[in-house]
């Protein structure tokens, strides 16, 4: 995550702004006086994170899909064709 001060910000922000939606990362703000920092994320990105959430959401659907990438890391994958649903007429 990229970090930078308020007052930086300020004086570039449509260049923080595009790149946040051009690399798809977040921005974390610094703010002074104490005022708690922020995070700029593109819609992109949030969406990115309300699906994971979503996705993660239900216990046995995050224990398949973790135990999946697990699976992944270690080499266990095999190629499948797709399936073709049948046309409804």
């Amino acid at each position: 995550m990229k970090r930078v001060s308020e007052p930086e910000l300020h004086h570039d922000l449509d260049r923080y702004l595009d790149q946040s939606v051009e690399d798809g990362m977040a921005i974390l703000v610094i703010r002074q006086g104490g005022k708690g920092d922020i995070v700029i994320l593109s819609e992109t990105g949030v969406r990115g994170w309300q699906e994971t959430a979503f996705l993660l959401g239900n216990p046995a659907n995050a224990k398949r899909l973790l135990q999946s990438i697990q699976e992944a890391d270690a080499g266990l994958t095999r190629e499948r064709a797709l399936a073709c649903p049948k046309a409804s007429r």
